[in-house]
């Protein structure tokens, strides 16, 4: 038997937690027909993580649908290595918008969720890592046991990693070298970016990319792993933050 107290924010959750039984990992990967899961990743900037972060996606059973808005390094480049296998196409994304058009990229997510034939969404960021609940089971199979529940929606629960002293430089894995993190900052918290496919439109900008929202969404109880790198050294930061 186990048990799991889990941080949800909304009474639709809470309400499906007190009559939902404990989840423990799904004994068969056999569901029937694949689950085809589909990434769609906003990136700028990103080659010393990205072709890591589409791996680790593929290796899970998730393909990838990559959205860059005007990298100036390798990224695309690293991407474009992934075509065919895990990377379905590579979108070059223009925004009217001089800084960042987070709104804009939100909005052309959304979109992306109606055009794309697939069963299940993630709201996937280029610095970030998911992975199930569940050790030994990969991402795809543990929203096939979450679609196989009945539940159309996934929270996460985030750990920031960032760079110390005691990091292991030697090791070319933002994963291995990044040793130490702390939660998610209070703001950061809902992570309910991925979705089953629904007739009706969903919605990412109103909560600035935090949730995807849409009529009749139920929230699996236990929530995923997310392991997020937004810093990644000091020569990183630098040009994130300040350049």
């Amino acid at each position: 038997r186990c048990r799991a107290v889990l941080p949800h924010r909304d009474s639709e959750t809470r309400r499906n937690m007190v009559r939902t039984p404990c989840y423990t990992a799904p004994e068969s990967a056999d569901m029937g027909r694949p689950l085809r899961i589909v990434a769609i990743l906003a990136a700028f900037n990103e080659e010393d993580v990205i072709g890591e972060v589409l791996t680790h996606l593929a290796d899970n059973g998730v393909e990838t649908y990559l959205i860059d808005h005007g990298s100036t390094d390798g990224t695309r480049r690293v991407a474009a290595s992934f075509l065919g296998r895990g990377v379905l196409a590579i979108e070059d994304f223009r925004s009217m918008e001089e800084v960042f058009p987070w709104r804009d990229i939100l909005s052309r997510k959304e979109a992306l969720a109606k055009e794309i034939p697939a069963d299940w969404f993630i709201h996937q960021d280029a610095d970030e890592f998911r992975d199930a609940p569940w050790r030994g089971v990969s991402l795809a199979d543990a929203i096939a046991a979450v679609d196989g529940a009945g539940y159309n929606a996934i929270d996460f629960g985030l750990y920031d990693f960032w760079p110390t002293e005691r990091d292991r430089a030697e090791s070319t894995s933002v994963q291995a070298r990044l040793l130490h993190h702390t939660p998610g900052a209070h703001f950061n918290q809902t992570q309910i970016r991925c979705w089953k496919r629904t007739d009706a439109a969903v919605d990412l900008v109103s909560s600035g990319g935090h949730e995807a929202a849409f009529p009749g969404r139920r929230v699996f109880p236990l929530r995923f792993v997310l392991r997020h790198y937004p810093i990644r050294s000091d020569d990183h930061g630098q040009r994130k933050v300040w350049q």
